[in-house]
């Protein structure tokens, strides 16, 4: 069985101040919960599109860096031992 009511937001506060302190504080723990769940969600979402737009290294800029990286080891290797 299903119950469908198309309410507005000032019909639902109304209704919510009708409720007793101790069942508004858990609709609005409730509440709380989810909009840190969504923002987590938009949060990861706007990351994921930011890495998946962000620069990406060619063969060669690989390379390159590979090679520098095998010098700096080396250089720390024989500087510091």
């Amino acid at each position: 069985m299903e119950l469908r009511l198309n309410l507005e937001v000032n019909q639902i506060i109304s209704l919510i101040r009708q409720l007793p302190s101790d069942q508004i504080l858990k609709i609005k723990t409730e509440l709380e919960k989810e909009a840190k769940v969504q923002s987590a969600t938009l949060y990861d979402q706007n990351l994921t599109e930011l890495l998946l737009k962000g620069p990406t290294m060619t063969s060669e800029e690989k390379e390159n860096f590979k090679s520098i990286q095998k010098a700096f080891d080396l250089w720390t290797k024989s500087s510091f031992a």
